[in-house]
């Protein structure tokens, strides 16, 4: 099974039909794209990360030291902030194929 994944930025709505003006051209790009993939790859797994409607939040210092932590000195602290940047890591390194868009 191919794997997707789709990361869209634009602080623009996905642009409506015949009203691509008022939307997104990187949007319906990916739209686009991602349709097309879809034909061509027999059921793809699609994991589509929306930077706009769920931001991602910001390096803090406790996550850098966590960076740097051997694993059997991680704290429960540490662990919660590296989660959200292992869940990303863990997305890129699955994917066989990403849409920038």
């Amino acid at each position: 099974m191919t794997r997707i994944l789709r990361i869209d930025s634009s602080s623009r709505p996905a642009a409506s039909k015949g009203m691509a003006i008022e939307g997104s051209f990187s949007r319906a790009l990916g739209d686009h794209i991602a349709t097309r993939l879809a034909r061509t790859n027999a059921n793809p797994a699609v994991v589509h990360r929306d930077l706009i409607a769920a931001p991602i939040g910001h390096i803090t210092d406790e996550t850098i030291k966590g960076y740097y932590t051997q694993p059997d000195a991680m704290t429960d602290a540490l662990r919660t902030a590296t989660a959200q940047s292992d869940v990303l890591i863990a997305e890129l390194r699955a994917a066989d194929i990403i849409v920038l868009s």
